[in-house]
């Protein structure tokens, strides 16, 4: 995080630059925020963290929680105790790694806000900016791909990493079974502006289910009720 901002707080523009010079970070929302937004620099931070703690209790490391308790602070932790009364402007805490030290790097960040209404979420259409988003996290991996790809026709060896293959979609899984995104040797071919509509297409109803399987979950957990939240924050009735 030192490298992020000067020892005035200010964005190290030059550093911002060269990560955006890796393939998977070259069209990253936060990286072009960080590089034209002065309020979203401000605010941008990463933390490393291993134990939460309301005020005046006693801490607990976060791989001691149950997993309601987990879903209940990751929760907490985005709305932030509304930090950031601009509603234009909101900060949030992410969550982005549970590493296998049981360390958590957190993120805090002003929040996208998302476009879409509920009523177009439950017709199965979103907001062209919320698309826009999304294809944005799509590109991330294609890139990733393409990259490795690449680097694998001139040599490379990625050898065995666990759990880990570079030529697949990880963010959106049910990309790896779209045909039309692959030449015939079943390499992914190079991004274009014609194929945004295809991968649309394609993950849409993968988020649908998400956010089904997300709301039941909640429900199960008792954090939700069909409508409601409970016992989250005051201001999140909805």
């Amino acid at each position: 995080m030192s490298k992020f901002k000067t020892k005035a707080g200010e964005v190290n523009k030059q550093f911002v630059s060269r990560l955006k010079s890796i393939p998977y970070l070259s069209s990253s929302w936060y990286l072009e925020k960080l590089t034209n937004d002065p309020d979203f620099g401000r605010v941008f931070n990463i933390t490393v963290t291993d134990t939460l703690k309301d005020v005046n209790s006693d801490g607990r490391k976060f791989s001691r929680l149950s997993a309601r308790e987990k879903v209940v602070a990751q929760i907490n932790m985005f709305i932030n105790s509304q930090q950031g009364k601009n509603k234009y402007k909101r900060i949030g805490k992410f969550i982005v790694a549970k590493s296998d030290k049981h360390v958590l790097h957190i993120v805090t960040a002003l929040r996208h806000n998302v476009s879409s209404t509920p009523n177009q979420i439950k017709n199965g259409e979103f907001a062209k900016k919320d698309i826009k988003q999304i294809i944005n996290i799509i590109r991330a991996e294609y890139a990733r791909i393409i990259d490795a790809q690449k680097k694998r026709d001139e040599g490379v060896d990625f050898g065995d990493i666990k759990g880990y293959n570079p030529f697949l979609f990880y963010s959106f899984e049910s990309l790896n079974n779209v045909d039309q995104l692959y030449d015939t040797d079943g390499n992914l071919i190079e991004w274009s502006e014609n194929i945004e509509n295809l991968l649309w297409e394609s993950v849409k109803s993968e988020i649908l289910q998400a956010e089904l399987d997300t709301k039941a979950s909640l429900i199960d957990m008792g954090i939700i009720t069909e409508d409601d939240l409970l016992l989250i924050d005051e201001s999140y009735k909805k």
